[in-house]
């Protein structure tokens, strides 16, 4: 058995919640922190745009497939890339229903499964933590998609009250927490799973992941996790197979590649976002890293249509 199927083998959940979310645009709401529970939600009509609160990535575009994780940190969910109406609260109560939000005559609607869950102490638990679990995991082309008929009817025995339906939602929220999982781990292997297993490492992730934009160096973080700093280096780069700054660079940089695709931030604001106290440092980064400059990637962002 691989590592990452070791490591998932030890999550265990406790359903809260569930409920069956339809949205007619256009709409906003807003899913209060929670300093409990977790919710997941995957997509199954429509588009969405998700807005993490104090989150610095910019709105992600979601499509039906797309999962959702949000625990800590709240989040505003909306059917446009820019707020067309104030957003109404909406929160995760300990019972189980299906929830509907009315729009206009010509709106958009979006449909969602949403679970509220609570997740036991285990080895997998700062594998969430790390992944930085209020950003939401474009899963489109894996496991999920091919399933999406199945989580429909799901969707439709639990409006309905069928007998038993209620655990098979359970079993569900636990096959698209492990997709999730597995969308946020890289392919190509840079991110070994046994760094999820050595807790000041997982909790070296989780700071980097968290607050990208802050003035990290190896020193400020190993003394967060308390290791020395020749003990730090050296064991993240066993685990993660490059060094600590080398990973924070990739990271800043992939945040900024998508803030440049998604927003219309100026790229010093972009820059600041992501750790770089200047222009000039973020471009010759960036050019660095993925051979294009800020600019080109901007210019090359794949365009959203949206009703006004």
């Amino acid at each position: 058995m691989d590592a990452l199927s070791q490591l998932l083998q030890t999550l265990r959940l406790d359903i809260v919640a569930s409920r069956h979310i339809v949205f007619h645009g256009p709409y906003g709401a807003r899913f209060a922190p929670g300093e409990g529970p977790r919710g997941l939600f995957m997509v199954l009509d429509g588009d969405v745009w998700i807005e993490p609160e104090g989150d610095t990535e910019g709105p992600l575009h979601l499509s039906p497939g797309d999962i959702g994780l949000a625990g800590g940190p709240g989040f505003i969910v909306r059917d446009s890339s820019t707020p067309r109406s104030r957003p109404i609260d909406v929160r995760f109560e300990t019972r189980s229903e299906e929830l509907e939000c009315l729009g206009g005559p010509d709106a958009r609607t979006t449909e969602f499964l949403g679970v509220s869950f609570e997740l036991e102490a285990g080895a997998a638990a700062p594998l969430l933590a790390a992944l930085a679990p209020s950003v939401p995991r474009q899963t489109r082309d894996s496991l999920i998609a091919t399933l999406m008929p199945s989580f429909q009817r799901v969707c439709e025995d639990f409006t309905s009250g069928r007998p038993g339906a209620q655990a098979l939602i359970n079993q569900v929220t636990q096959l698209l927490l492990l997709e999730w999982v597995r969308a946020a781990i890289p392919r190509d292997g840079t991110l070994g799973v046994g760094a999820f297993a050595d807790p000041p490492i997982a909790a070296a992730l989780a700071l980097m992941h968290r607050q990208p934009g802050a003035p990290w160096t190896v020193d400020s973080l190993a003394e967060r996790v308390s290791l020395a700093r020749t003990s730090f280096a050296l064991r993240f780069a066993r685990h993660v197979g490059e060094s600590p700054f080398r990973y924070l660079t990739r990271r800043r940089i992939s945040l900024a590649t998508r803030l440049l695709q998604a927003s219309t931030l100026p790229l010093h604001e972009v820059a600041l976002r992501v750790g770089y106290a200047d222009e000039a440092s973020f471009h010759r980064a960036f050019k660095r890293e993925t051979g294009m400059r800020p600019g080109a990637v901007r210019a090359s962002r794949p365009a959203f249509h949206e009703t006004s």
